[in-house]
């Protein structure tokens, strides 16, 4: 008997090399001892096992008897066979991540040897290109640690949603639906922002006549609400335990900062406010007032009167800065029914109502 331990080792395989196999068909070969080459083994699990028509780069899967290896829909962008290690991972179809019974987690980690936070361009994201990246090349979600170095003192570790176009500003925007019904085609837009950063928050129907002017907008269509539902809400809570409460009332305030130049002339603000006695209005200049406007912000028209920044009124139709009367009135006072009048008070404290007959004579009625 052969003592195959003894033979010659051979360590280089060439494809003329012979093996020695027994023959396993069914019939008058059965069992009996053949050889057979390298080259025609490996023709062999290649043809029965692995797909000779499979493509470059893909990554292969078992079909779906187990028994031969084929394509996929998961291929990379080169190998280390062609001397260049991939780089890109691509699946034509949908990703499906699923356990039972367990959290499932999608972990996206980037610069992993650099280990000390600080603003750099290495960062985790997901990208959205829609058409081949002809209509949309966008970042769809982004953590940028700028821990370090924040656009604004505590703005540092972002976390952003961005749709970057590089056409058209105004294009590119971001919206957030919702949908009462399961389907992408169900869903009803409610806060968009815009390119150029305006943004606008409610359901633009077809009933919209806005032109989307403004850098916050509020859309309301009152057919979809009711007469106790406002446009526009800001809820506050305040304990008045202490009173006055130190927290405030809150508020919605706008403030706009003034420079001539390189001269700071200072920050305007108006501000409303509900508060726990008495509701105001606040400014930190003079408060004027327009009616039937043409609403423009630099030079409105229809100015009606304004609040000087004494405290004093001045009704008319130019603007004082600070009046000199409580009260003063450019133009006709006119005190309506004939039970009116104005009342005076006399330097004893007695106040008088002074009225005018059918004849225009002048009477007075203490109080």
């Amino acid at each position: 008997m052969a003592n195959i331990s003894l033979y010659e080792l051979d360590t280089v395989i060439d494809p003329n090399d012979k093996v020695i196999g027994t023959d396993g068909t069914t019939g008058v070969d059965q069992g009996k001892t053949k050889n057979f080459t390298v080259s025609t083994l490996t023709s062999h699990i290649v043809g029965s096992i692995i797909n000779p028509a499979a493509n470059d780069f893909k990554i292969p899967v078992f079909n779906q008897g187990g028994l031969k290896i084929t394509d996929s829909i998961i291929s990379q962008d080169s190998s280390p066979s062609n001397g260049v290690a991939g780089t890109e991972i691509t699946i034509e179809g949908n990703l499906v991540l699923s356990r039972d019974q367990h959290d499932t987690t999608l972990t996206l980690i980037s610069d992993i040897s650099n280990t000390t936070p600080s603003g750099e361009a290495f960062n985790p994201s997901i990208h959205f290109i829609q058409d081949g990246g002809a209509q949309n090349a966008a970042i769809g979600f982004n953590i940028i640690d700028d821990s370090a170095a924040g656009t604004l003192t505590g703005t540092g570790n972002r976390f952003w949603i961005v749709n970057a176009m590089a056409e058209n500003v105004g294009e590119g925007g971001i919206t957030f639906g919702t949908a009462q019904v399961d389907g992408w085609e169900n869903s009803i837009a409610r806060f968009m922002i815009r390119g150029d950063g305006k943004g606008l928050f409610g359901h633009p129907n077809e009933n919209y006549g806005g032109t989307f002017d403004a850098q916050f907008e509020v859309y309301d269509d009152r057919t979809e609400n009711s007469t106790t539902d406002f446009s526009f809400v800001s809820y506050g809570y305040v304990d008045i335990s202490e009173y006055p409460p130190s927290q405030g009332a809150g508020g919605i305030v706008s403030r706009v900062k003034v420079v001539d130049g390189e001269t700071d002339l200072g920050t305007h603000a108006i501000g409303f406010v509900a508060g726990t006695t008495s509701s105001e209005i606040i400014a930190t200049g003079a408060f004027a007032f327009y009616a039937n406007s043409d609403m423009d912000t630099s030079s409105a028209t229809g100015f009606s009167g304004n609040v000087g920044t004494n405290g004093k009124w001045n009704f008319g139709d130019s603007f004082v800065a600070q009046p000199a009367s409580t009260v003063t009135v450019s133009g006709d006072a006119e005190v309506v029914g004939n039970a009116n009048g104005v009342i005076l008070e006399s330097p004893n404290g007695t106040r008088y109502r002074i009225k005018v007959d059918d004849s225009g004579n002048l009477t007075t009625t203490a109080l």
